[in-house]
């Protein structure tokens, strides 16, 4: 049995594309060097999840913008330097729109390591991360439309 945990976020925001939007997130935010490190998707990998290893944005940058123009989600996984946890994100682009916004996202955050909430040995401290997750979509102008966090065995 394993634990599943997510944070997902519904944001308007006026960046055109997801890679974008991520590359203005989790600069000098998660990560410091701006040639960081990141896994994703092939263009076509839909239902096989076999993440590759790219040594900068730009070299995924093509392959998300192509996935998202076809309506397939994107997938990233991210090291944050921080406390060397990971963080798998995934962005889906919706169709509705937001009054002087360009675009509309479902961002799901999927931590890879959990801080957890005093005196438990389970449950994860999802103020931790909205801490720090909704101030920086806040930060690069985004509008945070929802937000929805899920903790549960699987």
């Amino acid at each position: 049995m394993g634990l599943s945990r997510d944070i997902t976020i519904r944001v308007a925001t006026n960046h055109e594309q997801f890679s974008d939007l991520f590359l203005e997130f989790v600069s000098g935010f998660w990560v410091d060097n701006p040639e960081f490190h990141l896994d994703s998707l092939e263009l076509d990998d839909i239902d096989d999840f076999n993440f590759k290893k790219f040594d900068h944005i730009n070299l995924v940058k093509p392959i998300l913008d192509l996935r998202e123009s076809r309506g397939i989600d994107n997938y990233l996984a991210i090291l944050i330097e921080e406390d060397n946890s990971s963080m798998l994100i995934r962005s889906t682009k919706k169709t509705t729109q937001y009054l002087g916004y360009n675009s509309h996202y479902e961002l799901n955050f999927s931590p890879g390591a959990a801080k957890r909430i005093d005196g438990t040995k389970r449950y994860t401290d999802y103020g931790f991360y909205l801490n720090q997750i909704i101030p920086r979509l806040l930060a690069i102008g985004c509008y945070v439309c929802e937000i929805t966090c899920h903790d549960f065995d699987c």
